[in-house]
Parts: C-alpha cells; structure tokens; sequence
C-alpha cells in the first residue's frame, strides 16, 4: 500500500463521518478516479470492505474492521497554529463554508484559539486583494477571485 493510500485510512478515520470522493481528491491534490482506485485497492488489500461506498455519501472507513484487522492510523489533524491556519485554508478553498462549532469540535481547539487562526489567515491573504474570510455568526467562506484563489492553493 502506498502512502496516499494509507493517508486516505488515516484522513477516514480522522473525519469519522463519510468523506465524498472530491473532497478526498481535493485534499491530495489528485483525481477522484484515483481516489476510487485507490479505495478498491485498500479493500482488496485487507481482503475486507474496509472503506465503505456510497454514491450519495461519499466514503467511510469500517472502524470495527479497522481494529480487528490491527490497523494502525496517524492523526492528520492539525496541531500547531501554522498547521491549523494552513488546514484551514485549504478547508476554506474547497467547501462552501466552515461551521465554526464543527471546527472547534473537529480539530480540539477552543473558539478563542479559532479567531487568533482567523486573524493569521486574514494577514496571509492580505497578498491577494480580491481575497477575502467573511463571517457570518457561526460560519466562514472564502469569497474572492477564482486565480487568486487557485494561487493560494499552489
């Protein structure tokens, strides 16, 4: 197994809830094509549907089968504030909009910690005029240029 294939289980077993394809594509910067070859050979690997599909839902990694085959998986949540800002970021670049109260709960940091993140991410995207995190009450988007957007990305 390949270590986007690994990172696939361990980005699963992270988000503990189903993951559509392009959004694991989008996180690993490859096809969803590569995403739904890549899943069939996890499940053969394991001889075992691992990895659950669903047109509708997306992905979700068994977590009972996880433990019984004695799979082991890293934590791809971020953990420094650089490494949040630049999660963050590459969240804001392809969702619609991020609810704060999820965030929180999904990478264990408080709101205060979010917000000193937000001004982080404000002064990086200073770079790009069009750019900007917008706010309302509980949830952010990006709004802004698509290639400035794209330039954020590379």
């Amino acid at each position: 197994m390949n270590n986007r294939q690994q990172r696939i289980i361990d980005i699963l077993h992270d988000y503990d809830e189903w993951v559509t394809g392009k959004e694991l594509a989008s996180m690993l910067s490859v096809s969803d094509r590569t995403i739904r070859s890549d899943i069939e050979h996890i499940n053969k690997e394991y001889e075992c549907t691992l990895i659950e599909a669903n047109r509708r839902k997306g992905y979700h990694l068994d977590e009972m089968l996880t433990s019984v085959k004695g799979i082991t998986t890293k934590s791809v949540i971020p953990q420094t504030s650089q490494e949040r800002v630049s999660w963050i970021i590459k969240e804001l670049l392809f969702k619609q909009e991020i609810n704060l109260i999820e965030l929180q709960d999904r990478i264990y940091v408080s709101g205060y910690t979010i917000d000193n993140d937000l001004r982080n991410i404000r002064r990086i995207l200073n770079e790009y005029p069009s750019l900007k995190v917008v706010r309302v009450k509980n949830h952010i988007r990006l709004e802004g240029n698509e290639n400035e957007k794209r330039s954020v990305y590379k």
